[in-house]
């Protein structure tokens, strides 16, 4: 199954440097952040363990690829928040993987069924 989430995503050294700004305003940041993911995933049910493969699209060259790795923290509390996945625990989560490339920003997260 797979999730196209449309947008740019703040990356990880914008999240620390408004976090030194104001402690209030990283978990606006997170909050505002999932009402953007739950907002465009589907209504539907993943069930048993999966593997997420993670692709993120940006249109900016500088932009460090381990830079977006903290995010897929949002995105799989969206994916539990939406009631898409059980939970995102190692009995529901099996291998994760991340992938950079250019394109129109956005995120695509692909679930498949785990082999292990």
């Amino acid at each position: 199954m797979e999730f196209i989430i449309h947008g740019k995503t703040i990356t990880l050294n914008q999240y620390v440097n408004s976090e030194r700004t104001n402690r209030f305003m990283a978990a606006k940041i997170k909050r505002e952040e999932m009402e953007r993911i739950c907002w465009q995933l589907p209504n539907v049910k993943i069930e048993g363990r999966n593997d997420y493969s993670f692709t993120f699209y940006d249109d900016n060259k500088r932009t460090d690829p381990d830079n977006y790795l903290l995010f897929a923290k949002f995105w799989m509390d969206a994916l539990v928040k939406k009631g898409i996945i059980e939970n995102d625990g190692r009995k529901q989560v099996g291998k994760m993987s991340f992938e950079m490339k250019e394109g129109t920003p956005r995120v695509e997260i692909l679930a498949m069924k785990s082999k292990q």
